[in-house]
C-alpha cells in the first residue's frame, strides 16, 4: 500500500517547520501552510474546524491523493483528530503530537475562549498603535517572548526559544491574530465521545517531559480502539526536541500498519 504522510504544523508556525522531519522519510510527504499561517495569509472562507477539513481534502485531490496519514503537531494535530473523524475514508492511519480532543465543560470553553481572545485583542490593539514596521516587529518579539514563556514550552533550549521567536517577529501580526481566534481550543468542538470512532490505526506522540499532554495522550488511547502511545524524551514539541526519535517513533508505526 502506498503510503500518503500529510504533515499540519502548530500554531504560529508553516509548512517549513516539518522539512527536516519529512525529508527522512521515503514516503511521498505533502505539507501545507494552514489558514492566517505562512503563506496562506487571507482565506477566501470563513475559517473554522469543519472548512478547514473540507479545505483539506481540495488540497490532497489537487496533490493527487485520494488517502493520506495526517501527522500533527499541537494546533494541527487538532485538526488532523477533527479531519479524521470528520473524513475517515480519506485517511490511511493518524499520527498525533501533543494534541487536543477539546474541552468538555461549556463554562472552561467559553473561558478559554474568552482568554484567547483578549491575548489576541490585546497584541491587536499593541501592533496598531504603532505606525512604524521596526516597532511592529519588536511588539510581535515581546509578544512571542511572553508566549514561549510559558511553562508548556519550558523544555525548549534557550537557543530553540531564540530561534523560534526570532524567526515569528517577523509575521503578520494580523494573521497572529486571526490564527489564535479561529482555531482556539475554545472554539473546537468537544471531540472526546467521539474518539471511539476512529477505527484506522493511530500513534499518540508525546514529551515524557510535559505531564499534562502525556495525561491527555493517555487517556485517549483508552478511548480509541486501535491506538498506540510512546513518550519520548522530550516536552511539549517532540519533533522539534527529539528529532530522531520522534522519525523512528513515526518510522515504527508506519511499518506496523496492515
Amino acid at each position: 500500500m502506498s503510503l500518503n504522510l500529510f504533515f499540519l504544523h502548530g500554531f504560529s508556525g508553516n509548512s517549513n517547520d516539518w522539512s527536516a522531519i519529512s525529508s527522512q522519510f521515503t514516503e511521498r510527504s505533502f505539507c501545507l501552510d494552514l489558514p492566517y499561517h505562512g503563506q496562506n495569509q487571507d482565506p477566501k472562507w470563513e475559517v473554522n474546524f469543519e472548512t478547514t477539513a473540507h479545505w483539506f481534502t481540495k488540497e490532497l485531490e489537487k496533490q493527487g491523493m485520494q488517502k493520506c496519514i495526517p501527522i500533527g503537531y499541537s494546533m494541527g494535530g487538532r485538526l488532523a483528530l477533527y479531519f479524521a473523524l470528520k473524513y475517515p475514508k480519506k485517511c490511511q492511519a493518524l499520527i498525533l503530537e501533543s494534541s487536543n480532543f477539546g474541552i468538555e465543560d461549556l463554562e472552561e470553553r467559553i473561558k478559554r475562549f474568552r482568554d484567547d481572545c483578549k491575548l489576541s485583542l490585546a497584541l491587536a490593539e499593541d501592533l496598531l498603535a504603532e505606525n512604524d514596521e521596526t516597532l511592529r516587529e519588536q511588539v510581535l518579539e515581546k509578544w512571542f517572548r511572553d508566549w514561549y514563556d510559558k511553562p508548556l514550552f519550558a523544555t525548549l533550549s534557550n537557543q530553540q526559544k531564540e530561534a523560534l521567536i526570532q524567526s515569528k517577529k517577523y509575521l503578520y501580526g494580523s494573521m497572529v491574530v486571526k490564527g489564535l481566534s479561529a482555531f482556539s481550543l475554545g472554539v473546537m468542538p468537544y471531540l472526546g465521545f467521539d474518539l471511539k470512532k476512529l477505527t484506522m490505526p493511530v500513534l499518540l506522540i508525546s514529551g515524557e517531559k510535559d505531564l499534562k499532554y502525556t495525561r491527555i495522550m493517555q487517556q485517549m488511547q483508552r478511548e480509541i480502539p486501535n491506538a498506540k502511545h510512546v513518550a519520548l524524551n522530550a516536552g511539549h514539541n517532540v519533533h522539534l526536541e527529539n528529532p530522531e526519535a520522534y522519525t523512528a517513533a513515526v518510522k515504527i508505526f508506519l511499518s506496523e500498519l496492515p
